[in-house]
Protein backbone atom coordinates (compact mmCIF):
# COMPACT_ATOMS: atom_id res chain seq x y z
CA UNK A 1 0.00 0.00 0.00
CA UNK A 2 1.33 3.00 -1.34
CA UNK A 3 1.12 6.62 0.14
CA UNK A 4 0.53 9.17 -1.69
CA UNK A 5 1.55 12.56 -0.54
CA UNK A 6 0.40 16.11 -2.16
CA UNK A 7 3.08 18.37 -3.49
CA UNK A 8 3.37 21.85 -2.36
CA UNK A 9 5.27 24.01 -4.73
CA UNK A 10 8.15 25.40 -1.91
CA UNK A 11 6.85 29.00 -2.54
CA UNK A 12 3.62 28.52 -1.69
CA UNK A 13 4.74 25.95 1.02
CA UNK A 14 7.13 29.46 2.49
CA UNK A 15 4.00 31.84 2.62
CA UNK A 16 2.20 29.36 4.54
CA UNK A 17 5.38 29.23 7.16
CA UNK A 18 5.24 33.20 7.08
CA UNK A 19 1.43 33.63 7.51
CA UNK A 20 2.24 30.73 10.08
CA UNK A 21 4.51 33.07 12.23
CA UNK A 22 2.30 36.04 11.53
CA UNK A 23 -0.52 34.62 12.32
CA UNK A 24 0.97 33.41 16.06
CA UNK A 25 2.73 36.42 16.07
CA UNK A 26 -0.78 38.47 15.90
CA UNK A 27 -2.48 35.83 18.29
CA UNK A 28 -0.46 36.89 20.70
CA UNK A 29 -0.42 41.01 20.07
CA UNK A 30 -4.76 40.32 20.19
CA UNK A 31 -4.38 38.43 23.65
CA UNK A 32 -2.06 41.15 25.38
CA UNK A 33 -4.65 44.07 23.79
CA UNK A 34 -7.54 42.10 25.19
CA UNK A 35 -6.13 41.29 28.51
CA UNK A 36 -4.44 44.99 28.97
CA UNK A 37 -1.20 45.88 30.72
CA UNK A 38 -2.08 48.63 32.36
CA UNK A 39 0.60 51.26 31.59
CA UNK A 40 -0.40 52.66 27.55
CA UNK A 41 3.05 53.30 27.16
CA UNK A 42 4.11 50.28 27.70
CA UNK A 43 1.56 48.61 25.27
CA UNK A 44 2.29 51.05 22.93
CA UNK A 45 5.73 50.15 22.42
CA UNK A 46 4.55 46.96 22.53
CA UNK A 47 2.02 47.06 20.12
CA UNK A 48 4.49 49.06 17.96
CA UNK A 49 6.86 45.75 18.60
CA UNK A 50 4.74 43.05 17.52
CA UNK A 51 3.35 44.94 14.21
CA UNK A 52 7.15 45.68 12.83
CA UNK A 53 7.57 41.69 13.48
CA UNK A 54 3.88 41.04 11.90
CA UNK A 55 5.24 42.72 9.06
CA UNK A 56 8.24 42.41 8.36
CA UNK A 57 7.01 38.54 8.37
CA UNK A 58 4.34 38.83 5.93
CA UNK A 59 5.23 37.43 2.15
CA UNK A 60 4.42 41.04 1.31
CA UNK A 61 3.35 44.58 2.24
CA UNK A 62 0.45 46.51 1.30
CA UNK A 63 -0.55 49.88 2.19
CA UNK A 64 -3.59 48.62 4.36
CA UNK A 65 -1.05 46.34 6.58
CA UNK A 66 0.17 50.05 8.03
CA UNK A 67 -3.44 51.15 8.36
CA UNK A 68 -3.81 48.14 10.64
CA UNK A 69 -0.74 48.66 12.36
CA UNK A 70 -1.44 51.90 12.58
CA UNK A 71 -5.15 51.30 14.27
CA UNK A 72 -4.05 48.62 16.47
CA UNK A 73 -1.63 51.28 18.36
CA UNK A 74 -4.36 53.07 18.94
CA UNK A 75 -5.32 53.01 22.35
CA UNK A 76 -8.97 52.99 22.07
CA UNK A 77 -9.57 50.58 19.84
CA UNK A 78 -7.39 47.76 20.21
CA UNK A 79 -10.30 45.61 22.26
CA UNK A 80 -11.45 44.14 18.95
CA UNK A 81 -8.76 41.19 17.35
CA UNK A 82 -7.72 43.24 14.58
CA UNK A 83 -4.78 41.37 13.37
CA UNK A 84 -5.51 38.31 13.51
CA UNK A 85 -8.66 38.71 11.47
CA UNK A 86 -6.97 41.13 9.29
CA UNK A 87 -4.73 38.10 8.25
CA UNK A 88 -7.51 35.36 7.72
CA UNK A 89 -8.48 37.96 5.08
CA UNK A 90 -5.55 38.46 3.69
CA UNK A 91 -4.84 34.19 3.84
CA UNK A 92 -8.34 34.11 1.90
CA UNK A 93 -7.47 36.35 -0.60
CA UNK A 94 -4.05 35.22 -1.34
CA UNK A 95 -3.88 32.87 -4.64
CA UNK A 96 -1.08 30.33 -3.69
CA UNK A 97 -1.99 30.47 -0.57
CA UNK A 98 -5.46 29.46 -1.57
CA UNK A 99 -4.26 26.94 -4.25
CA UNK A 100 -1.93 24.97 -1.59
CA UNK A 101 -4.83 24.89 0.71
CA UNK A 102 -7.15 23.31 -1.73
CA UNK A 103 -4.56 20.87 -2.77
CA UNK A 104 -4.15 19.65 0.88
CA UNK A 105 -7.88 19.49 1.21
CA UNK A 106 -8.13 17.23 -2.51
CA UNK A 107 -6.10 14.93 -1.05
CA UNK A 108 -8.76 11.88 -0.52
CA UNK A 109 -8.37 10.46 3.25
CA UNK A 110 -7.31 6.99 3.46
CA UNK A 111 -9.81 3.99 4.57
CA UNK A 112 -9.23 2.33 7.40
CA UNK A 113 -8.88 -1.68 7.77
CA UNK A 114 -11.39 -3.19 10.15
CA UNK A 115 -13.94 -0.31 10.62
CA UNK A 116 -17.35 -0.40 9.24
CA UNK A 117 -18.75 1.62 6.96
CA UNK A 118 -20.57 3.85 10.21
CA UNK A 119 -16.83 4.47 11.90
CA UNK A 120 -17.36 1.57 14.41
CA UNK A 121 -15.09 -1.34 15.04
CA UNK A 122 -16.51 -5.00 14.40
CA UNK A 123 -17.90 -6.62 17.34
CA UNK A 124 -15.52 -8.47 19.16
CA UNK A 125 -16.12 -12.11 20.18
CA UNK A 126 -18.71 -12.80 17.91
Amino acid sequence: MSKRRTRIPPEARKRMLMYGFAMLLALLNDALDLVGLGVPMFEGLLDLLLAILILSSMPERKFTDVLVALADMVSGIDLAPMWTIYLLYRMEKDPELVKAVSLLRSKKPETRVGKGATGEAPPRGS
